[in-house]
């Protein structure tokens, strides 16, 4: 098959991630594969030598230079399939797909939310062939929007790197965030955005060492709300308790050093991190949000609790915390899961066997 990927971010998140990941994995695995961005965030990370990069503007929403740009795209190189993966993409890449009949478009959607804007109504109503979505409660939301055909929906559940080695980095780099041997290192990774809610996590940590346990929660990630959250750990006295620790390149030995992981946001799609999180056995206490419930079994493989219930998220915590024995038996049963269900192969060959069924 021959495929255009698009990703016009400037910044790398986990859509990105998701993009870059199955781009190289379809090229690895024979495909012809096109990526279309405008960001050298995203052409660094691109680590299969076989994908072909193409260097669009993106200016806007309606930049329809860009969009007879994609269109010679997908008829100069015969595009089986145009993979739009952000808002500013999917009518450009829509009305592109449109043109040239022999192309399918396939927009990529990963968060829970309905489609809140005439644009992007028009768009997946009108202009989209398939929609990827990475949990059910994403399609879900998308039936809120009258116009639109749920059954464009394609289910494709993310899919994380298995690491080769959970303990190597764990004394080093709790050395580094200064965690010492009794105390639980809760991690928390995600862009400082209002939907990942820091501050509840910033907030339970707090009620945690009230409660007399010896904590520290480590939140990996950067965004506009970073001076918010400093503010707010002064003002509940935690200094000693949390640490903003930025982006980081080197996740994995985060995920070593800590013992417990929360997903405290209000909405995703399915959370990469919590992914990555059970890839690495540790044990995860996560809002019952979008792509949860379809990996976590509460008690078994992770710890669910109700989106708001911050007393329920901290009594789990405070099992796992208390009993590191159940929490190692949790997190074996999640990388588990991780292994049979969830590994970048799997998704790989999940999405190959979907596009292969589709095509014409």
């Amino acid at each position: 098959m021959n495929i255009l990927f698009l990703n016009s971010s400037k910044e790398w998140g986990g859509n990105e991630k998701w993009t870059v990941n199955v781009a190289c994995g379809l090229a690895e695995r024979g495909h012809t594969i096109y990526f279309g961005l405008r960001s050298s965030v995203i052409r660094d990370r691109i680590w299969s030598k076989k994908v072909s990069v193409i260097t669009f503007p993106f200016a806007n929403n309606l930049d329809f230079f860009t969009s007879i740009r994609i269109l010679s795209v997908l008829y100069r190189h015969a595009i089986d399939y145009v993979v739009p993966t952000k808002q500013r993409e999917y009518v450009l890449a829509g009305l592109a797909g449109k043109f040239r009949k022999k192309t399918k478009t396939v927009f990529r959607f990963g968060i829970e939310r309905p489609l809140h804007n005439f644009r992007n109504r028009f768009a997946f109503c009108s202009l989209a062939d398939l929609v990827i979505v990475n949990s059910l409660r994403v399609v879900n939301a998308l039936k809120q929007t009258s116009c639109f055909d749920s059954n464009k929906c394609r289910l494709l559940h993310n899919g994380v790197e298995l690491p080769s080695d959970t303990n190597q980095l764990r004394d080093e780099y709790r050395s580094m965030l200064d965690v010492g041997p009794e105390t639980t290192m809760i991690l928390v990774v995600g862009r400082l955005a209002r939907q990942k809610r820091i501050d509840l996590a910033i907030e339970m940590g707090k009620v945690l060492v009230e409660k007399g346990c010896s904590v520290k929660l480590v939140v990996v990630g950067s965004g506009g709300a970073m001076d918010t959250y400093r503010n707010l750990i002064q003002a509940l006295d935690m200094d000693k308790h949390v640490v903003l620790a930025g982006h980081r390149d080197d996740i994995q030995g985060f995920y070593q050093a800590a013992d417990i992981f929360w997903l405290t946001s209000r909405s995703e799609g399915m959370s990469n991190a919590m992914l990555e999180a059970m890839a690495h056995a540790l044990p995860v206490v996560a809002f019952d949000i979008a792509g949860v419930s379809e990996v976590l079994k509460n008690g078994h493989n992770g710890m669910v609790v109700p989106f708001g219930k911050t007393k329920e998220f901290v009594q789990s915590s405070l099992k796992l915390i208390e009993n590191r024995g159940l929490g190692k038996d949790i997190g074996a049963r999640a990388c588990e899961a991780i292994q049979s269900d969830f590994s970048l192969e799997r998704m790989y060959e999940n999405l190959e066997s979907l596009l292969m069924s589709e095509h014409v």
